[in-house]
């Protein structure tokens, strides 16, 4: 629809320069507002059993590829990246001690994050594993033949791991960054501190998330007031 108005616009504006009509009668119609895509996310259960599902596995625990997956969903629940920004790190960018690691983000921006306890420890018992396999790859995600992780493996690898989690239409890397956003700012963050771990140019593209929140409150409205 917003196509077709904005298209008959265009067409009466032109007819109108080019003095083919007295007047452009479609000057005042108003193109439809674009609907706003919410972001699909994964609910705070969802995103745990993702996660513990494979940590409590015996046999995963010894295993290099399952190990480095691990810390993969960890750090990008963790700390909100970007698939390609996780993959691109490199062995100086992470502070382990410190709990921090620096990114190259959209447009060559440089930002530091933080990571939480959780993906810490898994990255730990990933570069154990890691150091017996390859050594001299800079590149802190590897394969088993020490090339870097790809970000098409990196996303089949998660699609896969999402399908018996949750019913989300979308299962990728980037749920992990709207569950992020979404479950800080649930949680109280201020927008500003989520739109600063983000690496967003402007508060207002980080405001989706909120719009995610206010639908989930709604939600929890209808089924829950006695008059709603």
């Amino acid at each position: 629809m917003r196509l077709r108005v904005s298209a008959v616009k265009s067409f009466f504006s032109y007819c109108y320069k080019k003095q083919l009509l007295i007047k452009n009668i479609a000057a005042n119609i108003l193109i439809p507002k674009k609907n706003k895509i919410l972001p699909s996310y994964l609910s705070v259960d969802e995103a745990q059993e993702l996660i513990e599902s494979n940590i409590n596995s015996d046999s995963n625990k010894n295993n290099f590829e399952a190990s480095r997956n691990i810390a993969l969903l960890e750090l990008l629940y963790s700390s909100g990246l970007r698939i390609s920004e996780a993959l691109n790190i490199k062995f100086q960018d992470i502070e382990i001690k410190n709990k921090l690691v620096k990114v190259i983000g959209k447009g060559r921006k440089q930002r530091v994050v933080p990571i939480g306890g959780a993906a810490i420890s898994a990255i730990e018992n990933y570069l154990i594993l890691r150091k017996k396999i390859i050594n001299s790859n800079e590149f802190l995600f590897v394969t088993r033949t020490g090339r870097q992780f790809s970000a098409n493996a990196a996303w089949k690898m998660v699609h896969k791991k999402m399908q018996h989690i949750t019913t989300v239409k979308k299962k990728s890397p980037h749920v992990l960054r709207h569950s992020f956003a979404t479950h800080l700012l649930d949680n109280g963050a201020e927008l500003t501190a989520v739109s600063e771990m983000l690496g967003h140019s402007s508060v207002a593209t980080t405001q989706i998330y909120t719009h995610t929140s206010v639908e989930r409150l709604k939600e929890v409205y209808k089924l829950t007031h006695p008059r709603a």
